[in-house]
């Protein structure tokens, strides 16, 4: 498990997130499975840095701040159901 509070873990994840969202995404079920595994096991994680990505939307509506938010809610798909990339539909 990985030290620190939700809230420090939550801000590393989106860290990454955010240098994702800067890339040149190939696929976004990677880079969703890769967040979600950078939470481990603890959904609280994730659900805090979809709150702090909500937060930011709210202020920062911009294109990075949009595709994070669409990360992070397939990380979710993804992190909570365990799904094998080559089941799940492709996303548009």
């Amino acid at each position: 498990m990985t030290v620190g509070s939700v809230r420090e873990r939550a801000e590393r994840v989106l860290v990454r997130a955010y240098e994702l969202a800067a890339s040149d995404l190939e696929g976004i079920n990677e880079a969703a499975l890769e967040l979600a595994d950078l939470c481990g096991d603890d959904v609280a994680v994730l659900n805090e840095a979809r709150k702090l990505t909500l937060a930011r939307l709210a202020s920062e509506p911009d294109h990075a701040t949009r595709q994070v938010a669409s990360l992070i809610r397939r990380a979710f798909e993804l992190g909570n159901w365990r799904w094998e990339i080559d089941e799940t539909r492709e996303v548009p």
